[in-house]
């Protein structure tokens, strides 16, 4: 008579609490808890993988950024590249890693002078080995002229802190003239 039924004894992975749904502190919007990225327990700041992609993205094609930190302010800790494969496109995903070779050839050689060339189809490494860091530069791949100490297309006869002011046609013109002329 004193069969007293028992509970069957959980699990740890039951016991456990699932991760909870958050808000993102990049977008600001409320995540379910299966979009939360997590940087391999490296830090665990409340981030969504679609805002971390576009991050990545802003990072790596529009700045060449190699070594990418998480975006939480005063994070000082890196984005770990195999975390973020999943939510990356294929080409973003190896440009980042191509980057990241990059970066690390260099490092290991004390080479200090390098840009990249600042064509979103081309993208390629330059290194300087002038004791001078250049300015005017060509790219070795696409052969387009760019500035080597801002890492932006060549502004012809204007500093680089000049040149988001000058981006009409005829100051365009008007630059290359002055550098023409010298």
């Amino acid at each position: 008579m004193g069969n007293k039924l028992q509970k069957p004894k959980q699990s740890k992975s039951e016991t456990e609490e699932p991760d909870a749904d958050f808000t993102c502190e990049i977008c600001i919007q409320p995540v379910d808890a299966k979009n939360k990225f997590k940087n391999n327990g490296i830090c665990k700041h409340n981030f969504c993988s679609d805002c971390i992609a576009k991050y990545i993205e802003a990072k790596v094609v529009e700045f060449n950024v190699a070594n990418i930190n998480c975006p939480a302010l005063d994070c000082k800790f890196p984005l770990d590249p195999l975390s973020c494969r999943p939510i990356l496109p294929h080409q973003l995903f190896d440009k980042w890693c191509d980057l990241l070779c990059g970066e690390t050839v260099l490092e290991k050689y004390g080479i200090s002078k390098r840009s990249y060339c600042p064509n979103p189809n081309c993208s390629t490494l330059v290194v300087s080995e002038c004791n001078d860091k250049p300015s005017k530069s060509t790219c070795p791949n696409c052969k387009k002229e760019f500035c080597f100490k801002c890492q932006s297309r060549w502004h012809a006869g204007f500093r680089c802190s000049e040149k988001q002011i000058y981006t009409d046609r005829n100051d365009i013109l008007f630059g290359k003239l002055i550098e023409k002329s010298k």
